[in-house]
């Protein structure tokens, strides 16, 4: 009887994970939109590769500790490619400007920079309740991804509900809601679609990969080479939002974003 108890308490907790994973990831998308009020997407979207460095001490630390595997040498190589390439845009083609106190003084950087890490701590929790090295008892004890996303969402919800019932601010947003022209609604409710489907698919990659830096590297990497084509085409042809900038140095980040998700590959 002990011996059947064991798994499902164990899944249980990993269950729980996933409602505090909900928690955090909800948070993040918050801290993410805020940061796009002051900044271009091209410029955010590029700093989101900073869960992944946030990502690389907590997957080591475990890796000492023995819960989890070493990160080969040519997927770490991987990982800075695309964080360097990340990070090129957002510090205007000059990386040694990140080390100066008025690049983390930017009111968008900040926003970014606490998203991106509660975002690291959401998929720290994803990969270690679902991710299984094919050990039969791993596969038993560890949570479907399917699972763990479901259970993610609604957590995500109540805490969205939450948020804007507790904090005034927030509640006079939900109260004007009531002007907003139904075009728009149906554009949020499209976009969010979109982005559920993207987190539901991004979940069996951390379940299926030992790393989970890599993938959230190669997640990032994927994000930035899509938003600058997407605001190419739609500021050319369509008309649509704000002219890319810095061209020339956009194009070195995304050489050396494609580069790391060509080593992630091997």
């Amino acid at each position: 009887c002990n011996l059947i108890t064991v798994p499902m308490s164990l899944s249980s907790t990993r269950l729980a994970l996933a409602g505090v994973g909900g928690f955090f990831h909800f948070t993040a998308y918050l801290c993410t939109l805020c940061a796009f009020t002051s900044a271009s997407s091209t410029v955010i979207t590029p700093l989101m590769q900073l869960s992944a460095l946030w990502m690389l001490p907590f997957s080591t630390s475990a890796a000492t500790l023995g819960f989890a595997p070493v990160i080969r040498p040519l997927h770490l190589v991987a990982v800075l490619l695309i964080c360097v390439g990340g990070f090129l845009p957002a510090a205007d083609g000059c990386l040694s400007s990140v080390a100066t106190g008025k690049f983390w003084q930017q009111r968008a950087v900040r926003f970014v920079v606490l998203g991106e890490f509660l975002i690291c701590c959401y998929n720290v929790i994803l990969h270690q309740a679902t991710f299984a090295e094919g050990n039969d008892s791993d596969s038993e004890l560890a949570t479907h991804p399917l699972q763990f996303f479901l259970a993610s969402r609604v957590a995500n919800g109540l805490t969205c509900a939450m948020l804007f019932l507790a904090i005034p601010s927030l509640r006079q947003h939900l109260w004007a809601l009531r002007k907003v022209k139904r075009r728009f609604f149906a554009t949020a409710f499209l976009g969010e679609c979109l982005s559920m489907t993207g987190v539901c698919l991004v979940t069996f990659s951390y379940s299926g990969f030992y790393e989970p830096s890599v993938v959230n590297a190669v997640e990032g990497g994927l994000q930035q080479l899509f938003n600058l084509l997407f605001a190419v085409i739609s500021h050319r042809l369509l008309g649509l939002g704000r002219g890319v900038e810095q061209v020339p140095v956009k194009c070195v980040s995304l050489l050396l974003v494609c580069s790391g998700l060509a080593l992630s590959t091997t």
